[in-house]
């Protein structure tokens, strides 16, 4: 069997695994401009302080107005009285000079440097501070001031990495890309904010309007709103000149009924019903969701027009929804039930306080009847009546009172100190946590016990198994785990209206391994659907699709009303020339195209985004421009792989073998244990006929990734072309214990075994490989001849 070099992936960049969000606070380098906020109709929060009396009062001394701070003794925290901090080889000093404040931390290079404080970044449960390098960046140090009280531990400084050693070299070190407040922060802390990055002289010049989180943040521009108020033009009160209509909250009023214990939503027109609802949660979403910013946002447009929010990725959920990496609330919410009902993130929360509307679990009560579910009958344990419940074994006795936050939003902790809320709103299953190792609410209070102790607990009080809204657990773990029949649980969730649109997203993105002559109609309907989450990760699954099956289906989404989805549509068809295109889509094709490219150029500081038009001009065959493309992402980052990766294969696609190596050792000198430009080295051995050597670089790919079944797969072929059968028998083995549905394994592990004259194990790889492929009157010949072989045997 050859070895050949995969083609590089050309997807837009999702950042999952490239950016660390330290989104409770981080930092820029940038200024005010009063004259850009007065171009775009920002006038500053002050403006509503008269017409807007109490709102205004409740924002100040919020998270949101606090935000972001010109770093003074009024806002500063942290005890900068020569304090210090000893993490791994490095000492940081906390100290103050002529009123200003100073860190001396590692700097670029690893040497002690004093900085500048120039701003605080957040207040509560934390607060981070921001200083200036080179070019107009704001980094956001590693260190933070636990701002909780003594009592809860607070009151001291802390390293946001505590568990590891992050050095200069680290790609999370705190001068380094992903600390930088310009790109990572700053359009979430700040209003109106202007990033400002120059390609050229690689520098930002950051504005905004206002410092911290203001009211035009969430409302809009208020000059024609002003000019509204001042005329009070009675011909025109539908929007108030305002360009975002937060009207979910007005519109609509949740009332219990008699006999009720959960209250419902009185309806307006159901088309006006459902734009209040979500416009007022993307509201929040813009900053409360794990994301890629593609364009600055636009007020009053979708989200999706200017942000790329992330799916239930194995990196960032759990198989079952809930939180894993920090992902912020939009992500979880949009999974609830009590979203699809119409509750925004207004129902529970004051937006102008950010306080909850209600003390901690009586917001619950807003909506739900406390005597049907603040009570044993509902919880099994003691009510906050501290009424007893009979049936409850002394095992399961807790040292307090749950409430309803603690079983339907357990916290995790991020940052070290910060506890976020699962704001998916399930129903604890920890039979799923026995079944499939997600985690439970229950264990968060009964810490000694099982997960197998609280689901038969669970059992024993329904007589079955919880339920709630979101069932795809079992499905999304068998799609991600590569189970042999994935697909049909995958296909089903996607057909599923009544699951969230994240969750049947997220089954597309699943889907490509899997994709057969039934699951591909599945597909192509979803390129259709309603939502532009789906639609977009429809478009994405097509990646595996031959270039005329592309073109059959793509075109049509070029003229997409989101942006978000035409760039995908238009990167799909980018190979294809464009002759071929109907020609009606051709002046839309070269639109889109044009709109991805300044996607990539809105995030020009990023080495992903040039990695992102290497890959679209290595399309068009401009291959000099892909070279300077693959070069300029080096640049910014030599600690990127696949950029490295990807030049390499520019030259061996160009016939220069000798300049591809070289660049692929260049590339391991820095990254010495990268798996993709180890298995890259082994190939370009292989096509100099260096076995042996090849060999040792799959070897340590696998070593450096050994949960990647893929290169598994490669080493063990090779393995077994060097003569190492059994070798590269178990190392075949093992890629099919990581993804038992990858049909290439399984037709090298059949092809193995007969030539070893393993017939058993012959027989079960090819009854796998029949399980997930098209009918094959050959392999159904093959089985036949081995079930009759081993009966003679």
């Amino acid at each position: 069997m050859p070895l050949r070099l995969s083609a590089p992936q050309h997807c837009l960049v999702t950042l999952t695994c490239l950016l660390v969000l330290l989104f409770s606070l981080p930092a820029f380098a940038g200024k005010q401009s009063s004259d850009s906020a007065l171009q775009d109709g920002y006038v500053g929060s002050e403006q509503c302080r008269t017409c807007h009396t109490d709102q205004f009062q409740s924002w100040q001394g919020s998270d949101h107005k606090l935000a972001m701070q010109h770093a003074t003794r009024d806002t500063v925290l942290g005890q900068f009285d020569g304090s210090e901090l000893q993490y791994s080889d490095t000492t940081y000093q906390f100290f103050q000079r002529d009123d200003q404040f100073y860190i001396k931390a590692d700097g670029p290079d690893g040497t002690p440097t004093e900085y500048l404080v120039l701003y605080t970044f957040g207040v509560d449960p934390l607060q981070q501070y921001l200083v200036e390098l080179d070019g107009g960046r704001l980094q956001a140090l590693p260190v933070a001031w636990d701002s909780r009280i003594e009592n809860a531990g607070g009151q001291s400084w802390f390293h946001l990495y505590p568990e590891q050693a992050i050095d200069y070299k680290d790609p999370l070190h705190w001068t380094g890309l992903n600390q930088n407040w310009n790109f990572m922060c700053a359009d979430c802390h700040s209003t109106n904010l202007k990033k400002n990055y120059d390609p050229q002289t690689e520098s930002f010049d950051t504005t905004w309007s206002e410092i911290s989180v203001g009211c035009e943040a969430c409302h809009g521009p208020a000059q024609k709103h002003l000019k509204w108020a001042e005329q009070a033009d009675a011909d025109n009160t539908s929007d108030k000149g305002l360009q975002i209509q937060l009207n979910s909250a007005t519109s609509a009023k949740w009332t219990l009924q008699p006999g009720s214990n959960t209250a419902t939503r009185s309806q307006t027109p159901d088309e006006e019903n459902q734009l209040a609802h979500k416009q007022d949660t993307e509201a929040c979403a813009r900053c409360h969701s794990r994301r890629l910013t593609l364009a600055e946002d636009q007020p009053g447009a979708p989200l999706e027009d200017s942000r790329a929010v992330q799916l239930l990725g194995q990196s960032l959920y759990h198989s079952d929804g809930q939180i894993k990496d920090e992902v912020f609330e939009y992500g979880s919410f949009i999974q609830s039930r009590m979203y699809h009902e119409g509750v925004t993130c207004s129902s529970c929360h004051d937006p102008h306080s950010a306080k909850l509307r209600a003390p901690k679990q009586q917001v619950c009560a807003l909506c739900h009847n406390p005597e049907g579910y603040d009570s044993p009958q509902h919880s099994f344990h003691p009510g906050s009546s501290s009424s007893t419940n009979t049936g409850q074994s002394k095992a399961s006795t807790v040292s307090k009172n749950p409430d309803c936050l603690d079983c339907h939003m357990p916290n995790k902790n991020y940052m070290v100190v910060d506890p976020r809320r699962d704001h998916s709103l399930r129903v604890p299953r920890p039979d799923l946590s026995v079944a499939l190792g997600t985690p439970n609410a229950c264990r968060n209070c009964h810490q000694k016990q099982t997960d197998q102790w609280a689901a038969t607990a669970i059992q024993s009080w329904l007589g079955r198994d919880a339920r709630g809204l979101q069932t795809y657990a079992e499905i999304l773990h068998a799609g991600r785990s590569g189970e042999l029949d994935a697909e049909q649980g995958l296909i089903s969730l996607i057909e599923n209206q009544q699951q969230p649109a994240i969750a049947r997203a997220s089954a597309l993105q699943l889907l490509p391994p899997y994709l057969s002559q039934t699951s591909f109609p599945v597909l192509v309907s979803a390129l259709k659907d309603d939502n532009a989450m789906i639609r977009k990760a429809a478009l994405s699954a097509t990646e595996s699709l031959s270039g005329g099956d592309r073109l059959a289906l793509l075109p049509p989404l070029l003229s997409d009303p989101l942006k978000r989805v035409r760039i995908e549509a238009a990167r799909l068809l980018a190979a294809i020339p464009v002759e071929q295109l109907p020609a009606a889509d051709r002046q839309r094709h070269t639109k889109a195209l044009e709109e991805f490219r300044q996607a990539q150029l809105f995030n020009a500081e990023r080495p992903e985004s040039h990695l992102n038009l290497g890959n679209l001009l290595r399309q068009q065959n401009r291959l000099k421009e892909a070279e300077q493309a693959y070069r300029k992402a080096i640049r910014l980052d030599n600690r990127f792989s696949p950029a490295w990766a990807n030049l390499a294969d520019l030259y061996r696609q160009s016939g220069h073998e000798k300049r591809s190596m070289a660049t692929l050792q260049e590339g391991l000198v820095t990254l010495p244990n990268d798996a993709g430009l180890l298995m890259a080295q082994g190939f370009a051995r292989i096509r100099q006929q260096q076995a042996t050597q090849a060999q040792k670089s799959f070897a340590a790919a696998v070593a450096a990734a050994p949960e990647n079944p893929r290169y598994r797969y490669i080493y063990g072929v090779a393995l077994r072309s060097n003569g190492q059968k059994q070798a590269g028998l178990k190392q075949l083995e093992k890629a099919r214990e990581l993804f038992p549905a990858n049909a290439e394994v399984l037709r090298a592990l059949l092809d193995a075994t007969l030539r070893d004259q393993q017939l058993q194990k012959a027989l079960l790889y090819a009854n796998d490989l029949r399980h997930i492929s098209p009918p094959d009157p050959q392999l159904e010949q093959m089985i036949q001849r081995l079930q009759q072989d081993l009966k003679l045997h």
